[in-house]
């Protein structure tokens, strides 16, 4: 492992890896890379996008320009073979599944025990990221007078000041962490006990469709998501950033990107109103 592999978290880490295993794949492990040309890249490129979804085949393709990147720094190459074409970087998200609170609320409603109701209420009424932020959340980390409680952030921790922030406790969730909090054992310093991984999405879908609802991608982030754009309808978007952990930026592109039902709706309501009141006019 390098020095630059050791700054990066396991998830990093492994698609970088996954990265390489392409880029040897493709091109042979023996492959002097002062001999690779942009078009070769290019079609490494369209191969991973006739295999994989955009959002994939564009992080391969940020890595691999990061790899090729580090050669030059390191006096390998003189020039990346990797083509402007060959862009990487996240892709706006192409969900737009709004879970309203009402559906929140059926979707508690059919959890099992007490972790799942925690697990889906941090999710959906605080916007947490599931599970880097939701299965690091402690008791300890919750005011409860104050209404807030204190999310530690890995994903952002290696930015000064976005170790951790603050999350208001929507008057819904506080029940559910006090459930958490009665049920827990002696000495029990995390809020969710319960294992993280592929079970979970199924179990998940399940409980969706004890729900009455239609099962959708990206379960949580989707509930993250939601929450987002709920609050966007009642706080300043700065406000809302600090809360969900992100930029204005970020939000723009991957969260609060859609308009809802109810958007149109009023629209077309207003456009209503004024109607009527010109025919009205028009009649006197």
């Amino acid at each position: 492992m390098n020095h630059k592999e050791r700054h990066l978290k396991p998830s990093s880490l492994k698609k970088l890896r996954q990265t390489i295993a392409r880029l040897v794949g493709f091109f042979g492990e023996d492959r002097p890379l002062h001999t690779i040309r942009p078009e070769e890249v290019q079609n490494w490129f369209d191969e991973m996008c006739d295999q994989l979804s955009m959002a994939s085949a564009r992080t391969h393709a940020g890595n691999a320009r990061s790899i090729f990147g580090t050669a030059i720094e390191w006096k390998f190459l003189q020039e990346s073979p990797v083509p402007a074409g060959v862009k990487g970087g996240s892709t706006a998200s192409q969900n737009d599944r709004y879970v309203s609170d009402q559906e929140l609320e059926a979707i508690i409603e059919a959890c099992p025990n007490s972790q799942w109701r925690v697990l889906v209420g941090v999710a959906g009424y605080a916007g947490l990221r599931v599970p880097s932020e939701s299965h690091g959340l402690c008791f300890a980390d919750i005011d409860w007078s104050r209404g807030r409680m204190r999310v530690r952030s890995p994903k952002t921790e290696r930015f000064d000041g976005k170790e951790a922030r603050f999350v208001p406790i929507h008057p819904a969730l506080q029940p559910l962490l006090m459930e958490a909090f009665d049920r827990a054992s002696e000495g029990q310093e995390r809020v969710l006990t319960m294992n993280h991984g592929g079970q979970t999405n199924r179990a998940f879908r399940r409980i969706l469709e004890r729900a009455g609802l239609e099962p959708w991608r990206d379960a949580f982030q989707t509930l993250r998501r939601s929450r987002e754009k709920t609050w966007c309808e009642q706080f300043p978007q700065y406000v809302v950033s600090q809360w969900i952990g992100h930029s204005i930026t970020v939000s723009g592109k991957h969260y609060a990107n859609h308009a809802l039902d109810h958007h149109f709706e009023r629209a077309a309501g207003l456009g209503l109103e004024a109607a009527q009141k010109a025919a009205q006019q028009d009649a006197v």
